[in-house]
Formats: C-alpha cells, sequence, structure tokens
C-alpha cells in the first residue's frame, strides 16, 4: 500500500486475503499495523489516486497474468481491491484526526 511504485501483486494479495481468506479491513489492528507501516521513515503515503488505479491496471497482462492460474485471475477484480485500499487509507486518515 505504500510502495511508490505499484505493484499489482500486492493489490492480488489483499484482495486475495479479504475475499478468500476472510481478513476485514476494518479491523482496528489491521487499521493500526498501516498506521505503523506509513509511519515509518521514507515511507510513502497511501496513493489511491486515479493515475495509480490506472497504472495497476495497466500490469494486468504483464505482471499478474504469467504468475497465476486462469481461475485466480478470473475471481480478481481490481476495482474491489483497489476501493479495499481506499477504505483501510480512509480508515487510517480517520484514526488519526
Amino acid at each position: 500500500m505504500t510502495r511508490r511504485e505499484p505493484a499489482i501483486c500486492d493489490f492480488f494479495d489483499i484482495d486475495y486475503g479479504v475475499h478468500r481468506l476472510g481478513i476485514v479491513p476494518g479491523d482496528a489492528s489491521l487499521i493500526q499495523m498501516v498506521k505503523q507501516k506509513i509511519a515509518i521513515p521514507d515511507n510513502e503515503p497511501v496513493d489511491v489516486s486515479e493515475r495509480r488505479l490506472t497504472a495497476l491496471k495497466n500490469q494486468l497482462e504483464s505482471r499478474l497474468k504469467p504468475v497465476l492460474r486462469k481461475t485466480e485471475l478470473e475471481r480478481f477484480d481490481i476495482d474491489r481491491a483497489f476501493t479495499t485500499v481506499a477504505n483501510v487509507a480512509a480508515a487510517v486518515q480517520a484514526k488519526r484526526s
């Protein structure tokens, strides 16, 4: 979530964790971990801009498709994953206020 350059594999992992493993994005302990990660010096804030989403979508064919089974790729929804990250980022911001 805090990489300078977006990586589609990270968003796949988040989506997989939430929709296949039952991780709850609004869980207080998860929000606290993200908050601690962002607080590390030189880490970037969570970027949920349209530019970042476009960059991630551009990686689907070249970086994700070659490493996933067809069924896993079909289950993945970049928009859903991006929304999850945006919601976690908003929760982190709310906890700061």
